[in-house]
């Protein structure tokens, strides 16, 4: 839990499929995945989203060294009609 003295801001990046189309979307801290295509043409693609929060005091605005963490996450496609751990 973050103190409401500690605030948190978040960065997201979020890489593109190869063909350029982007299949994640966000509002806030909520995600969304779509796909106009079928499952079967990303089969071996990934998107990966990096996350950036970073912590401050809202006692001290510019802080010489504010706390950051960064983590990554990778998002697959998998066809359930064709990978049978779906079944």
């Amino acid at each position: 839990m973050v103190p409401s003295y500690c605030p948190v801001n978040y960065a997201y990046v979020t890489t593109n499929l190869p063909d350029g189309s982007n299949a994640i979307t966000r509002s806030d801290k909520t995600f969304s995945f779509f796909l106009n295509s079928p499952v079967s043409d990303y089969a071996t693609d990934k998107q990966t989203t990096t996350i950036t929060g970073t912590s401050y005091s809202i006692y001290n605005s510019s802080p010489v060294s504010p706390k950051s963490d960064t983590a990554s996450f990778d998002t697959t496609f998998n066809d359930p009609c064709l990978d049978p751990s779906f079944l």
